[in-house]
């Protein structure tokens, strides 16, 4: 069961960050994430909305990835973020690393986090 919310993309053209045979990146623990300078968002009861300002496009962002964004504002490990979501969802260590490796390359592509480290 995947513990990370989905990332929905709200505009018409493709995500460029459509899947490519299923393949995800490696993170080391120690890299340290963080929202874009180009992102803006806003966190509702069950949803984040984050607007990509260069691209004039906007995500609809559920589960942990919602509740990592306050974290992503300032900057944050890899291993915090997997931290997090262990303590908030009582997943494996394991679990909470690979969906961490699924969902980054996609936020990364929509230019929504950058790597800082």
């Amino acid at each position: 069961m995947r513990i990370l919310g989905t990332l929905r993309k709200q505009v018409r053209v493709r995500a460029p960050w459509a899947p490519v045979g299923g393949v995800s990146m490696s993170f080391e623990s120690t890299a340290v994430f963080r929202l874009s300078d180009n992102a803006l968002s806003v966190s509702l009861e069950e949803e984040a909305v984050i607007l990509n300002l260069s691209a004039d496009r906007y995500f609809g962002v559920r589960g942990a990835a919602r509740h990592l964004l306050d974290g992503l504002r300032d900057g944050m490990t890899v291993q915090a973020m997997a931290d997090e979501m262990q303590r908030r969802y009582d997943v494996t260590p394991e679990a909470a690393h690979r969906d961490l490796e699924a969902v980054l390359p996609k936020l990364i592509a929509a230019d929504i986090v950058t790597r800082v480290v």
